[in-house]
């Protein structure tokens, strides 16, 4: 595997091992966020988590640099992390027994720019740090969803193996949140493990789109078909004179009339990714550059058929070796 690092750090080690201390890690809208900053955040707030004696913690905020420090320490501190799908008050209260506390409550007080070098943190088992994501129930009640840090990791070095060399040392912008986890993934996670820049600024306008992309050498978008299918009405594509590099979608399929207009306005067919939040990525395609509307399976996966004609999934993605058996709930 070729990637514009010497190495992909793995997450449950990211602390041991580290960084230059100037490297950036996060553009927070005004600066760029060095490693020290971040890591000193972390190990502080880690050290801080461990005097609390919950475990279960909901963490729940819009800044995507505080949430992916939160996220962090959380795991690092011993603690389960929990992500609703919103929080708006209704889920609060519907999901309100599946948490013992709220990391926004904490009056911690320690900013981004704290002073001071980071304290190194050893290594976890990223079999046992575990996050829990919920489904939004549209399609009937509220699941949970446990994953373990080992099962991001995994789909991290997939990734990276497949496109790494593409992206180079471009930054990631996106138009999708952070909670998700195709966003807490795209967004947050494979950024910080490969060592590339995030911008915390969502790119959700047109407007702000193309300022963030004028903003930045190198660029990869992370986007959705509902806001990829509008951009070419909403934007003048091909005036953008900095454009990305690469443009991922996910959480439907991309009608291939807006894949053909990304293509004529941006020069980049979409990559687009085929999963759920229960199976992780199973699949990609890019319409204009590969076979049709075909996808193709991510190659550490084994897919079939089961007798009743269900899609059966088998991936090291999952929580445990049993096959997955696809449905029409499972989206």
């Amino acid at each position: 595997m070729t990637s514009f690092f010497p190495r992909l750090l793995a997450l449950h080690a990211l602390f041991e091992y580290g960084r230059l201390n100037a490297h950036p890690v996060c553009h927070d809208g005004q600066r760029l966020v060095t490693w020290s900053e971040f890591a000193a955040r972390v190990s502080l707030l880690a050290g801080f988590l461990r005097q609390h004696h919950q475990t279960r913690w909901l963490l729940a905020n819009d800044d995507p640099l505080v949430f992916l420090s939160g996220l962090l320490a959380l795991l690092y501190a011993g603690k389960q992390v929990i992500i609703l799908p919103s929080t708006q008050p209704g889920t609060l209260a519907a999901l309100a027994d599946t948490f013992d506390a709220r990391f926004d409550d904490l009056a911690v007080g320690i900013g981004v720019g704290s002073a001071g070098l980071p304290r190194s943190l050893p290594s976890i088992d990223p079999s046992t740090a575990t996050i829990d994501l919920y489904t939004s129930g549209t399609t009937g009640e509220r699941k949970r969803i446990r994953k373990t840090l080992a099962q991001f990791e995994a789909e991290i070095f997939l990734l990276e193996s497949l496109w790494g060399e593409k992206l180079g040392a471009a930054t990631i912008l996106a138009t999708v949140p952070h909670q998700h986890i195709y966003g807490l993934l795209f967004r947050l996670l494979w950024p910080l493990a490969s060592g590339r820049v995030f911008d915390s600024v969502i790119c959700a306008l047109p407007d702000v789109l193309e300022e963030r992309l004028a903003s930045f050498g190198n660029s990869a978008l992370i986007s959705s078909p509902a806001q990829l299918t509008r951009l070419p009405e909403l934007l003048a594509l091909s005036s953008i004179k900095r454009r990305p590099v690469a443009v991922f979608s996910s959480g439907g399929p991309l009608p291939a009339s807006a894949a053909q207009a990304l293509i004529d306005g941006l020069g980049q067919a979409p990559i687009e990714i085929f999963g759920s939040t229960e199976t992780g990525g199973v699949a990609w395609r890019q319409q204009g550059v590969t076979d049709g509307d075909l996808w193709t399976p991510f190659r550490c996966h084994t897919l079939g058929r089961s007798e009743r004609g269900a899609l059966v999934l088998t991936s090291p993605f999952l929580a445990d070796e049993r096959p997955w058996k696809w449905t029409t709930a499972s989206n």
